[in-house]
């Protein structure tokens, strides 16, 4: 069993890139986006916390090579 598992991850990983791929600041800005959508409440900070994320994401952006 644990043959077939080691094979199954080298063919996973030799597999080459995913043709799509999600972020956390796609998950994210999907949640806030569904939040709106239903009416749903934020925190009467979410101006501020958006703000940092937007902070967030443009510092992990700068510093790897992560698409915009």
């Amino acid at each position: 069993m644990r043959g077939n598992a080691v094979r199954a991850l080298r063919a996973f990983n030799d597999s080459g890139p995913l043709r799509l791929t999600k972020t956390v600041f796609d998950m994210i800005e999907e949640h806030v986006a569904q939040v709106a959508q239903v009416g749903g409440r934020v925190p009467e900070d979410v101006a501020l916390l958006m703000h940092r994320y937007d902070e967030a994401k443009a510092a992990l952006r700068a510093s790897t090579s992560c698409p915009a």
